[in-house]
This record gives structure tokens, sequence and C-alpha cells, in this order.
């Protein structure tokens, strides 16, 4: 798979240039909230997809290309971490996903190295039961001092291979919003990790109805949740590709047949709209390969009552 290069770091450093990332995470510090931003997914090839071929004809909610996920940049850790911060405990499991931080912002974070490496626990906290549980004891001020949801990262600040701090996404009061010391422990980075379960990316047809017209909908799944996006920015991991834009629908245009659409590496190509059923007869021409991506989300309207 890492033909073209020699190590995994290789791989990850140059499939990150073509995303307009650096394997060097920016750091930003100051009183502000803790952020990261973090690597984006694969997607590749599941064996699920519509056979390729020609004049195939696609009705109502069929999935025409399937893949599989896998997380671009984890780290595997050696042992369990367990740290005291925000006055309350935090623990990491040693098989925790752990996903590599291209950006790093709050707090103290500024003080970081550039070779500094940080990854952050894929899976986010829900504090609001242990809060329920603390209130019932009297102790209340634990919710005033983190949000309901939080995510814990681990910083190797020396880049040796050795965790040895720890800071917490979802604190609210500045003077909280620091790096923690913990016992160092060892881990090994790994590039494309698969994301077990329910863990999809999918091209479905949607014929429309009378109203809004044909039209190709991106669905995708990690682990059964359900993503809303507004679009996945893609590029191939094999070979050159520039960085595309593929929104999360994209319509038919039954008077500008045939038309190709390019989702990633997949391709098809409409032909024509049958007027009455709404079936599309298309060329299915290539299929998922090994495509990275990061999502776009949707844009959030705020409404304003006066």
């Amino acid at each position: 798979m890492f033909a073209r290069w020699k190590t995994a770091a290789q791989f990850a450093a140059f499939a990150l240039a073509w995303l307009g990332l650096s394997a060097v995470p920016a750091h930003a510090g100051g009183n502000q909230p803790f952020d990261v931003t973090l690597t984006g997914y694969v997607v590749e090839a599941s064996g699920k997809s519509m056979p390729l071929a020609k004049d195939v004809v696609l009705k109502e909610h069929d999935i025409v290309f399937s893949g599989k996920l896998a997380w671009f940049s984890t780290a595997d850790l050696a042992g369990a971490v367990s740290f005291d911060a925000v006055g309350t405990k935090f623990a990491v499991a040693q098989d925790a996903v752990l996903r590599l931080a291209v950006g790093v912002r709050g707090g103290d974070l500024a003080d970081l190295s550039k070779t500094a490496r940080t990854f952050c626990d894929a899976s986010r906290h829900n504090m609001a039961k242990g809060l329920a549980n603390l209130a019932t004891g009297g102790i209340l001020s634990l919710g005033a001092r983190l949000r309901s949801d939080t995510q814990v990262c681990l910083v190797d600040k020396d880049a040796n291979g050795d965790f040895d701090s720890a800071f917490v996404i979802g604190t609210k009061k500045a003077e909280d919003r620091h790096l923690v010391a913990i016992e160092p422990v060892r881990y090994v980075p790994r590039t494309l990790t698969p994301i077990d379960g329910d863990s999809v990316l999918e091209v479905e047809y949607l014929d429309g109805g009378a109203l809004t017209g044909p039209k190709f909908w991106l669905n995708m799944r990690v682990k059964g949740e359900k993503f809303q996006f507004a679009a996945l920015h893609m590029f191939q991991l094999r070979g050159f590709s520039f960085r595309t834009r593929v929104p999360i629908t994209q319509s038919i245009k039954p008077t500008k047949l045939p038309t190709t659409f390019l989702f990633g590496a997949a391709s098809l190509t409409v032909k024509k709209i049958d007027p009455v059923t709404r079936a599309a007869t298309v060329d299915l021409l290539t299929d998922f390969r090994l495509d990275g991506f990061v999502i776009e989300p949707t844009p959030q309207t705020i409404y304003i009552f006066y």
C-alpha cells in the first residue's frame, strides 16, 4: 500500500500536504478555549458497490457506491492514561482511538514546540450524568467549570514517542486552560486505521418525485452514527489528484444528459432519466479506491427574534 513511501509517516505527510494541512500542528494560545483540527477520514472499496457496467438502471434508494471508512492518522497506546484536571479525574483506555491533531488552539498551547505531537480521543465524554451524581452530594462547582461534553487530548511535547501531557476540551474558565503533566506512556503512530462497526460512505440514488427531480445523495455513517455535512473535500491517496469538493447532494438535469458525476475516485455517467418511472440509466465507470477527505460542516443558521 505504501510502495511510493518508505514509511507510514512519509505517506501521511504527503497526504496531509494535499489536504492543505501539515503533519506538524499549528499552535495558538492565550486564554481562549482549547480547540483542535483533527485529520480526516479515508474511504476505500468495500466490495459492496454495484458492479461496474454499462446501461445500469437505478431506482429510488439504490446504493450505487459503498465504501468502508478508516481514520487517516491515529496512535496506539502502550497503556491506559489517567490524570486529574479541572477538579475531576479523566481516563483514556488503552484501546481508545486517538486521532492526530493538525491544529491546536487555546490555553497555553502557544508554548508548545513546533515539533510537538497532539492526538485526541475520537470519543467525546458526556459529563452530564457524572454532574448529576455529584450534585446529589452537594458538589456543584464542576458544572461551572466544564461543558457537558468534553474531549481529552494527549501531547508528546518533545516528539520522543511518549505522551507526557494532556488537556481537556470543554473547560469554561481561563484558569483551567493549561496542560497537565501525566505519567509518560508510549504510543505508536498508525496510518489508515479501519473504523469498526457500520462505518461507510455511500452514494444513493433518489428519483426526487415530480417536485425536486432526481439526484445523488452522500450518506456517511461512523459506527452507525449518521453525519450531516455540506460537502466532502476529497483527494486520491494513490497517484496524482487535485482536492475536489463533493457536495452532499448533486442534482441530475434531464435536459443536460449525458453527464458524468464524480465522488472522489468513484464515477458514473447518467445517460437518461425515464420520464414516467424516474429511473436513471447510467454507466458505472469506477469505484472508490483510496480517497482521503475532510468534512465541510453544514452552515448554522441563527434566528434572532425581536
